[in-house]
């Protein structure tokens, strides 16, 4: 994984966002993928490439990235 992206420069798509906040927010895939009306194999498509630009190695480090950026609110 490469080192943390600040999120300015993470290139995130607004999807890729979305998955994000609402994996900090504690939801699973299949989860996200109701709320978003995505395909659960999408939301995984999405965390992928989010936590890849973002240099997150897991989906915890993905969401503590999520809350410290301010994606929650």
């Amino acid at each position: 994984m490469p080192a943390e992206r600040p999120l300015d420069q993470a290139g995130l798509t607004d999807r890729e966002r979305q998955v994000l906040t609402h994996l900090a927010l504690g939801l699973s895939n299949a989860e996200i993928a109701r709320r978003l009306a995505l395909a659960e194999a999408t939301v995984k498509k999405h965390l992928t490439h989010a936590m890849r630009k973002t240099g997150q190695s897991d989906r915890l480090r993905a969401a503590l990235y999520a809350v410290r950026h301010g994606l929650t609110g």
